[in-house]
């Protein structure tokens, strides 16, 4: 599912000159629609989480919204430890003002990842200007895990069973 946004810049007190500048985004105009919340979390849940060992492809967009012309752009990325991630393509020769580039950046969850949330930050540096970008990656305990508890939980109920059975009062 994807939102496509703007981001619009107001003063905090409209009425005053000196007002701290705010940045908002908010989606485009013409682009809303009624949207299940169930589906929408679902979404977000499922474009933003993992299980240990897991990769995950992030789709970017570098975009130039200057007036000059951007060179030599180096992609590097601020990641929890252990993990690995790596982008195609890794660098950026030039980019045109107003200009886009499609970036894929490519996310491995460490084996030994416990179950919570991690952030990883998302930096795109030139000689004149840095941005970066924070994602929150959910990690999940996989599905076995939920299926051997059940298997324990119903051997036990059967070894009882047995004892009983076999046993019985005394």
């Amino acid at each position: 599912m994807n939102v496509l946004v703007e981001r619009y810049q107001r003063r905090k007190y409209v009425n005053q000159e000196d007002s701290q500048v705010l940045y908002y985004v908010r989606q485009k105009s013409g682009t809303v629609r009624v949207m299940d919340v169930n589906k929408l979390a679902d979404a977000i849940e499922a474009n933003s989480s993992l299980t240990a060992g897991d990769v995950k492809r992030i789709e970017l967009v570098v975009r130039n919204t200057g007036s000059s012309l951007l060179k030599d752009i180096q992609l590097s990325a601020n990641k929890p430890v252990d993990w690995e991630v790596s982008f195609e393509p890794s660098k950026i020769d030039m980019l045109k003002a107003g200009e886009t580039a499609n970036v894929v950046a490519t996310m491995k969850a460490s084996k030994k990842a416990l179950p919570g949330d991690y952030v990883a930050t998302m930096t795109a540096k030139t000689p004149e200007v840095n941005t970066d970008a924070q994602f929150r990656i959910a990690v999940k305990t996989p599905m076995i895990w939920g299926w051997v508890g059940v298997l324990i939980i119903i051997v036990a109920i059967g070894a009882v069973c047995y004892l009983f059975r076999k046993y019985g009062r005394r």
